[in-house]
């Protein structure tokens, strides 16, 4: 957990999107709507089978950890300094983290 660290929402005109702050840098984005797409072009709302098709043995699965049906698909570049989480509950992306490792975290900055 970091010491300096908050979670933000923008106020007007970014709906269903959050950030991270860490010691004044934003190392988070979280989209929770189907307002915006990855590079990959993957949303809110898509199918885990999109997922696999678009990024096969890339993905790298582990349980939910709340929802017992429900898992974090994570894509990592860098040598897993940054990736993507797609949070999956009912066979569909639920949300989307974009950043550092803080993408782990699963109760905001812990």
């Amino acid at each position: 957990m970091d010491a300096f660290c908050d979670d933000l929402s923008p106020e007007k005109g970014f709906e269903g999107v959050s950030l991270m702050v860490q010691n004044g840098r934003i190392t988070r984005v979280v989209l929770s709507k189907p307002t915006a797409r990855t590079l990959s072009g993957i949303q809110v709302g898509d199918s885990t089978a999109r997922l696999k098709q678009v990024f096969g043995a890339r993905l790298e699965i582990q349980p939910h950890k709340y929802d017992d049906d429900g898992f974090y698909y994570f894509v990592w570049e860098q040598g897993k300094r940054f990736g993507v989480k797609f949070e999956i509950g009912g066979n569909r992306v639920t949300e989307i983290y974009a950043g550092d490792e803080s993408i782990r975290y699963v109760e905001g900055c812990s």
